[in-house]
């Protein structure tokens, strides 16, 4: 392959940082909260937020922030004392041969950040990458009006950029990736790649109100999408997971144990979730499966 027709690696890493002698970026007038609103973002102070995300990143054991496969039994042991009915249901899935899953950390962006990896790993896989990736890429491109609208000054685009260049790698290495390199690529910037999709989801939710604003109580729109979407570690609740399926166009399998599902037989019906826009454009593809607990979001591998 000319190397000339590589797409550059993530770019926000170490080896991209000044050097320590380096001159200094200047410092962000006010200080940059959870809460903190991406559009009201000066450019020193996205300078400043994009900083600390890699150096927490960093700075954490980044196998935890997504974990290798690992037995579902596994999570058995966290309910032992606690609730049977959640035992009961984690047998059911592992009966029902999902027996297996990668455990995120619980940080707030669970769900971003599996939701994210997962869109990028369906790509990969996809039984046809060529066509996968320039589907992606032209929803991608529809959402880029409402990201305009909703963050005038452009800001986004210091997140969107990065998935772009996962995307690109994707494209060129295709079958000789496998799910462990893109995890190691995608691990680099995930920060980025999940605060993005948080961005989607505001985004849709502000260009396109009706669906949702039965929803959102006390509340104006852009106040409830800076304060439960945007700012960083707040949680996924269930109207910010349709926005972002109805923006991309996409499909998700969600597994819920529920520590109060009645006793007797267990139905698909009780445990799963399919959210699916009527134009999803990935019905070809297997969709996005995610296990929830309450507060937390793990990623669910499908039966082999």
């Amino acid at each position: 392959m000319n190397p000339a027709d590589t797409p550059a690696t993530p770019r926000l890493r170490t080896s991209d940082l000044p050097d320590d002698d380096a001159p200094p970026v200047a410092a962000a007038s006010r200080e940059i909260t959870q809460d903190t609103p991406l559009a009201s973002l000066t450019q020193a102070e996205i300078a400043a937020l994009n900083e600390r995300m890699l150096n927490e990143t960093n700075s954490a054991s980044r196998d935890v922030l997504i974990g290798p496969i690992s037995p579902i039994a596994q999570l058995r042991h966290a309910y032992l004392d606690g609730s049977p009915s959640v035992l009961r249901q984690i047998d059911w899935l592992e009966e029902k041969g999902y027996t297996h899953y990668r455990a995120a950390a619980r940080d707030g962006n669970c769900f971003y950040r599996s939701f994210a990896f997962c869109y990028l790993d369906r790509i990969l896989h996809a039984p046809n990458l060529s066509s996968a990736v320039a589907r992606f890429r032209d929803v991608l491109s529809s959402i880029e009006f409402s990201l305009e609208l909703a963050f005038e000054d452009d800001s986004y685009k210091e997140f969107s950029e990065q998935l772009n260049d996962l995307i690109n790698l994707v494209a060129i290495q295709g079958s000789e990736m496998t799910t462990e390199d893109l995890l190691g690529f995608f691990l680099e910037v995930t920060d980025y790649v999940s605060y993005f999709f948080r961005l989607v989801a505001s985004a849709e939710i502000r260009s396109n109100t009706p669906p949702y604003s039965d929803f959102i109580i006390d509340q104006d729109v852009v106040s409830f999408c800076q304060s439960q979407i945007e700012a960083v570690s707040s949680e996924a609740d269930h109207l910010a997971i349709m926005a972002l399926c109805n923006a991309l166009r996409v499909s998700i399998k969600l597994a819920a144990l529920n520590a109060h599902l009645p006793d007797g037989k267990i139905h698909e019906a009780q445990i799963f979730t399919d959210i699916a826009p009527e134009n999803a454009m990935d019905k070809d593809l297997p969709p996005i499966m995610l296990l929830f607990r309450p507060g937390h979001y793990d990623i669910l591998l499908k039966p082999r």
